[in-house]
């Protein structure tokens, strides 16, 4: 069973850009496990190497998706997975029965969660999506325990290479709804967290794992 928040109805309509990835995921839900999974299989895998969540954890996954993440978690971790689009949502559920996450449509701009909630907050691939990365970060930032981990997983460019041809191919990739002009270091910058690690894992630094600590 997917939660939906009565309150996520009314302040959705408050984001332009997340309420057209609403539309853009409805149709890219259909597709997105042919299409994304053979392809970023391995970057995936490396991500969650860096983690080991225990059973008892709370785990926070925004922007679950359509639950590619869901396998990498053993039995008796309480994940808690969130979305921005229902159809993405219902195609994670068909991935649950196993860990048995909890769904729930949310913005990651606004996580309806009180501070200090979780023991690890992934990231993966979200920050190159919502409107406003830097509020999806420190939302994820406010919900994750002191002493916490998290992990982010997603495409970036370096500061200051952005070239003609990259913010040409920019329009292309934001069709479906991905930005890979975002600079990591301008989104992070003046959170309250200690960078542990930063490895590029996939067409040279472009995509990164990298990790911190609360």
């Amino acid at each position: 069973m997917i939660n939906t928040p009565r309150v996520f109805l009314v302040y959705r309509e408050k984001y332009m850009k997340n309420n057209t990835n609403i539309t853009k995921y409805r149709y890219l839900s259909v597709i997105y496990n042919v299409f994304f999974t053979p392809f970023f299989t391995n970057s995936r895998k490396k991500a969650f190497l860096m983690i080991s969540p225990n059973a008892g954890d709370k785990v926070l996954l925004a922007g679950v998706g359509t639950g590619l993440d869901l396998k990498y978690f053993k039995e008796g971790v309480k994940v808690t997975g969130i979305d921005i689009s229902e159809d993405m949502l219902n195609k994670a559920q068909e991935k649950n029965k196993a860990i048995k996450a909890d769904l729930k449509i949310m913005n990651a701009e606004e996580l309806l969660f009180d501070n200090s909630t979780f023991d690890y907050v992934v990231l993966n691939l979200i920050l190159s999506v919502v409107e406003n990365p830097k509020k999806a970060m420190s939302e994820a930032v406010r919900v994750l325990k002191p002493g916490g981990t998290m992990l982010v997983w997603d495409k970036f460019m370096a500061k200051g290479s952005l070239s003609p041809a990259r913010k040409l191919f920019n329009k292309i990739t934001s069709f479906i709804g991905t930005d890979i002009t975002r600079v990591f270091e301008d989104i992070a910058q003046g959170q309250d967290i200690t960078l542990v690690s930063d490895k590029g894992v996939m067409m040279g630094n472009n995509f990164r794992v990298i990790l911190f600590k609360k």
